[in-house]
């Protein structure tokens, strides 16, 4: 009878010491897997100003509420700005071409 309790308390020590091995790898993976997803997701972002676009690549436009539209023709992407930045530029531009045609 002991002889088999020796048995039986051996082989659940295996089991025990087998199941805290799988586990442990289990959670490995897992932090690996996860800590591999959250770095990916916080790539740092290219800076969108340090390559300024030219008008080959982008049409600007004002709507009929003041937004600013950058349209970017090679992504086929529209980037929306507030009213008030759109007044400022169609401002800007609009006091440019005066002060072209004045010179001309």
């Amino acid at each position: 009878m002991e002889n088999l309790k020796e048995k039986v308390k051996n082989l659940t020590k295996k089991a025990v010491d087998i199941s805290i091995f799988i586990a442990s790898l289990f959670v490995a993976f897992i932090v690996g897997y996860y800590f591999n997803v959250l770095t990916q997701n916080k790539k740092i972002e290219q800076n969108k100003f340090a390559n300024p676009n030219t008008s080959q690549t982008i049409s600007v436009s004002v709507t009929d509420r003041n937004e600013l539209l950058i349209i970017n023709r090679q992504t086929q992407t529209i980037e929306v700005y507030q009213d008030t930045i759109g007044y400022l530029i169609f401002k800007s531009y609009a006091k440019r071409l005066i002060t072209n045609q004045d010179e001309q």
